[in-house]
């Protein structure tokens, strides 16, 4: 899930009541018959985890990632100030749902679907999904005008033009309540050519994984989650 093809279900724990978590995360890297690269027929998975409906309108959705892999023009030092920052999580890809507060609602129980494309994916390959019938679509790639879009308001258009694949780069998904992505604070950092922004602590809600993973692409804020 966060690499390879390989589907990622993490746990929805009891005791993140009355928020909403990332249930399920699949973006598989090659489905065609040919073997042909294609990473499109993906999809995020949110699950509402509380007994009150949750509207989505103006939350965020996106993909942390801050670099914690020695190279050979960085270290995890380097990166320490961001990866450890305890105020927030950084991210360059960071979406939001449309509406304006009561538009989107999610019952309790209710999952919703977040594809990188809302199209019939098995003309590509056998394996790959119909997600046609998709809750909402990221912007950008084909548009099907029955399914919602989610706008991107993140620091980065993804470089392969069909909204967000999260095979493109270590990171986790996550999902923070309605914040204003004109606030949020902006850096770039050593070594990057697209800046990121800092998503509140306060407003996470959830990220893939959970309490009981291992999340080796975020800092200690999500972590404590």
């Amino acid at each position: 899930a966060r690499r390879g093809s390989a589907r990622r279900r993490p746990a929805a724990f009891a005791s993140r009541r009355g928020s909403l978590v990332v249930s399920e995360y699949w973006f598989p890297t090659r489905v065609s018959t040919t073997g042909d690269f294609y990473p499109y027929a993906g999809y995020l998975e949110i699950y509402n985890n509380s007994d009150t409906t949750v509207y989505l309108d103006g939350m965020l959705v996106g993909h942390a990632a801050v670099a914690s892999q020695e190279t050979m023009i960085s270290t995890c030092a380097e990166y320490e100030p961001w990866s450890l920052d305890t105020l927030g999580i950084w991210a360059q890809f960071v979406y939001q749902f449309p509406g304006a507060g009561g538009e989107y609602p999610v019952s309790p129980g209710q999952t919703v679907v977040l594809a990188t494309d809302a199209i019939d994916h098995r003309t590509v390959g056998p394996e790959a999904e119909d997600l046609s019938n998709a809750s909402f679509e990221f912007e950008t790639g084909p548009d099907n005008p029955f399914v919602p879009n989610l706008t991107n308001v993140g620091t980065r258009i993804h470089p392969w033009g069909n909204g967000v694949v999260y095979y493109a780069s270590p990171g986790v998904p996550f999902i923070a309540a309605r914040v204003d992505p004109v606030t949020l604070p902006v850096f770039l950092m050593p070594h990057y050519t697209f800046p990121h922004m800092r998503v509140p602590a306060a407003a996470v809600l959830d990220v893939a994984g959970g309490t009981g993973d291992v999340l080796e692409y975020a800092g200690d804020a999500i972590r404590a989650l």
